[in-house]
């Protein structure tokens, strides 16, 4: 005999669902409802938001922001396993514990984890599905920008009556390595025997074209075209008026006036050396760029201080970024990366180079007239993916 409930929330132009129902036994006192709830609406509060575990008992990653750990699986497993979610039940706190490990389920257009879970004392065993809802951004509708050829050629467009979603952050090892555990697909099985043995909690890297698109195609949805990814990063001239055409393309995604950044004054320099900023000035910059003269320090994945005014992170800075390109498929590969340094207008919206896809060394890729660092025997390309409805 079991009871069902469905428990929907309502986000942004997106849908995060979280449903339960419980299976009776004889022994030890039952939940009631108002209980069960009080239960679902704690672990789906803390599934969205990761505010728990202060003392870093499951956050233990030392090159990650906060925000990493939401919608995370793994953090929520860990917490339920180490009893660091407690509910008040007869004016007790009761911990939450998971039974089993979770389960990924991908569906059309969204993805969700089931979990086992029990209130200790408490007779009943609670199934929980959690979806995804921290991944995406909603692109707003509007007229945009999409440059190239070194930001000389400028197209204007609109996404009106479109409904657009773009992935928030670069994906990640775990998130292909979960695909391929879901997936029998040959792809799959290529791209996760490609990163096994990398560190898991970081961004994919090393992947093939055709095994990106396998992986967004899972997700129900493409690779992120250049053309969206100049709508979400490059800041509107009046973010109230969605009907202006005029498009004017700051150089920066924080920034609506070029003047205004440290980044602007370093590119103006004829020459450009470190010790020309403060080491204050050099830290902050790197949160928001991570560039060549940010390689001493960790790059922070999912940083909050890194983010374009669409809420899009890390469009500039860190590796490279793989973009489909139909209209000018010879820039392909966004620039603004820990290759170069700030002082080479390379780390200027719409600057892109070109990737072959046929491998990752320098003979795979042009990126004229800048210069690179080179960091390695090969050249890291992360992806991200996008919907459209």
């Amino acid at each position: 005999m079991f009871k069902k409930i469905i428990f929907t929330s309502i986000f942004i132009l997106s849908v995060g669902l979280g449903y339960w129902f419980f299976t009776k036994k004889n022994l030890g006192p039952k939940l009631s409802n108002e209980e069960i709830i009080e239960i679902v609406k704690t672990l789906k509060f803390e599934w969205e938001n990761a505010h728990l575990d202060k003392e870093g008992m499951c956050k233990k990653l030392s090159y990650v922001d906060d925000q990493y750990y939401q919608c995370f699986p793994e953090y929520m497993a860990c917490l339920l396993e180490k009893k660091l979610v407690n509910v008040h039940i007869n004016k007790k706190l009761v911990p939450i514990t998971m039974k089993g490990s979770y389960r990924y389920h991908q569906m059309p257009s969204y993805r969700y984890y089931d979990y086992t879970v029990k209130a200790e004392g408490f007779s009943e065993d609670l199934k929980l599905s959690f979806v995804d809802s921290c991944q995406e951004v909603y692109v707003p509708q509007r007229y945009y920008p999409f440059l190239a050829n070194k930001r000389d050629v400028t197209i204007s467009w609109d996404n009106f009556n479109r409904n657009i979603f773009v992935d928030k952050y670069h994906v990640q090892n775990w998130e292909v390595l979960n695909w391929a555990k879901a997936s029998k697909h040959k792809l799959a099985q290529q791209a996760a025997e490609k990163i096994k043995e990398r560190n898991k909690y970081s961004y994919a890297y090393g992947l093939s074209i055709d095994e990106m698109e396998a992986y967004c195609s899972f997700q129900g949805k493409s690779i992120l075209s250049a053309r969206v990814f100049d709508a979400v990063s490059i800041h509107p001239e009046d973010l109230n008026d969605t009907t202006t055409k005029y498009l004017r393309a700051p150089f920066y995604p924080w920034e609506r006036k070029n003047t205004k950044t440290l980044l602007n004054e370093i590119q103006r320099m004829k020459e450009f050396h470190i010790d020309e900023i403060t080491k204050e000035e050099r830290l902050k910059l790197c949160e928001k760029d991570y560039s060549s003269e940010c390689l001493d320090q960790n790059y922070i994945q999912k940083d909050s201080r890194n983010v374009s005014w669409a809420g899009v992170y890390e469009v500039f800075g860190g590796p490279l970024e793989y973009l489909r390109n139909i209209i000018h498929p010879s820039e392909n590969i966004k620039l603004a990366s820990f290759y170069f340094s700030w002082h080479q207008k390379a780390h200027q919206t719409g600057m892109r180079g070109y990737w072959d896809g046929e491998g990752f060394g320098l003979n795979n890729i042009a990126f004229d007239p800048f210069t690179s660092r080179e960091i390695g025997p090969e050249y890291k390309i992360a992806f991200r993916c996008m919907r459209t409805l």
